[in-house]
């Protein structure tokens, strides 16, 4: 299998890519992009802790999916899986897989 993309985002707005990094703004982030379907595969990973430093940081999922517009990075807290972890405003690498 190959990934193929004209160009890599590193934005919130990622036209047609289906890869990029994003940064977690009170501890979530809406990735906008073309590239999503319902069927995505979407592999999400915290590349560095940006700004969070000594605070909490959370458990990342996968929230919202949008097919061909968006879909939604959370950091949650691990004892309570519906609420974000605030705190966490980390810089989280992401990957489509269609």
């Amino acid at each position: 299998n190959k990934i193929l993309s004209t160009s890599v985002a590193t934005t919130t707005t990622a036209g047609a890519n289906s890869f990029g990094s994003v940064t977690l703004v009170g501890g979530t982030a809406t990735v906008s992009t073309t590239a999503v379907t319902a069927n995505s595969l979407i592999y999400i990973w915290r590349q560095s802790i940006g700004a969070t430093g000594a605070a909490a940081l959370g458990q990342l999922t996968v929230g919202t999916i949008v097919a061909a517009t968006s879909f939604v990075i959370n950091a949650v807290q691990a004892a309570n899986a519906t609420a974000l972890q605030a705190t966490d405003v980390s810089v989280i690498g992401w990957m489509i897989v269609n």
